[in-house]
């Protein structure tokens, strides 16, 4: 595809992070949006949200940037749409597409979306500002 622009390593991993950052504040924006139309004291499913953010950060996420940034490092075309490969662009697909269709077609408590949502937009942000990190270090 010879329309697509080559880019840097840096700009590629700054692309990643801002992305990543974007798909994290929306996916935040539902859980915190949920919060409003809770009843009950949230308080105490606050460490719900945290456990939803270490898992996916740290089990997850974190691993992620990890290999993606090393298989950043070894490409020898950058193009602006290789921030990630193949399989993670699948797997998000998959992501985005079950978590709409959850949120359309059961009825959940706000509670789940609150803490569940938050944790994992927070995961999901924190992964973005990891890449601009990385390519701050790396200067």
């Amino acid at each position: 595809m010879k329309y697509i622009k080559d880019v840097s390593r840096k700009e590629l991993l700054l692309i990643a992070g801002i992305v990543w950052i974007l798909a994290g504040s929306m996916v935040m924006k539902v859980g915190i949006e949920s919060y409003f139309k809770i009843e009950t004291e949230i308080v105490y499913f606050i460490p719900i949200m945290v456990i939803v953010f270490i898992s996916f950060y740290f089990e997850v996420f974190r691993k992620l940037v990890n290999k993606n940034f090393k298989r950043i490092d070894g490409l020898e075309e950058r193009k602006i749409i290789s921030f990630m490969d193949r399989k993670s662009y699948i797997i998000m697909a998959v992501m985005m597409s079950s978590g709409i269709f959850i949120r359309k077609e059961f009825h959940l408590p706000m509670l789940f979306f609150f803490t569940f949502y938050t944790g994992l937009g927070a995961a999901l942000f924190a992964a973005g500002v990891s890449y601009i990190c990385k390519m701050k270090y790396e200067e």
